[in-house]
């Protein structure tokens, strides 16, 4: 017997990664959460269960709601996924950071290197952060419709 804890996860970034991982998490069970910077989005995905900007043929799982305030997006959070593009995801964390909980695991979607400061995730949470947050890295070849499809990715 297979047993799943529904967890409440927050998803920073409604791209069109962001969205695909935000929506195989629901799927799964988990109350999911996306932190978006557009009223817009998070009005469509709430009212309708379709991100206006990312895979408007995709319908979207009833537990996964939007939000652009950060306080609800990251409020009792057991787990977030930063899922925002590795250039601006120093200002990002650092105009958030005080509405994240220090000991919640932060899983880093993003891929690549910073150009300008040629840090890693690994380096670049930390930095902006501080080093109380547990990390986890989500890496690997995969591609945001092909994971809203179901097929399944190579990642790690």
């Amino acid at each position: 017997f297979y047993y799943c804890r529904m967890e409440q996860i927050t998803v920073l970034g409604a791209g069109s990664f962001g969205t695909a991982l935000g929506c195989i998490l629901a799927r799964n069970g988990h109350a999911v959460k996306i932190l978006t910077r557009t009223k817009e989005v998070a009005e469509s995905i709430n009212s309708a269960h379709i991100n206006p900007r990312n895979f408007s043929d995709f319908t979207l799982p009833n537990n996964l709601t939007c939000t652009d305030d950060p306080i609800l997006a990251l409020k009792n959070s057991s787990y977030i996924l930063h899922v925002i593009p590795v250039q601006h995801s120093s200002d990002y964390l650092s105009n958030i950071k005080e509405h994240i909980n220090k000991s919640t695991p932060i899983i880093s979607c993003s891929k690549g290197l910073h150009a300008e400061s040629l840090q890693y995730m690994s380096d670049l949470i930390p930095a902006v952060l501080g080093d109380s947050n547990p990390l986890a890295f989500f890496s690997g070849p995969s591609f945001a419709r092909e994971l809203l499809e179901g097929q399944p990715p190579a990642v790690v």
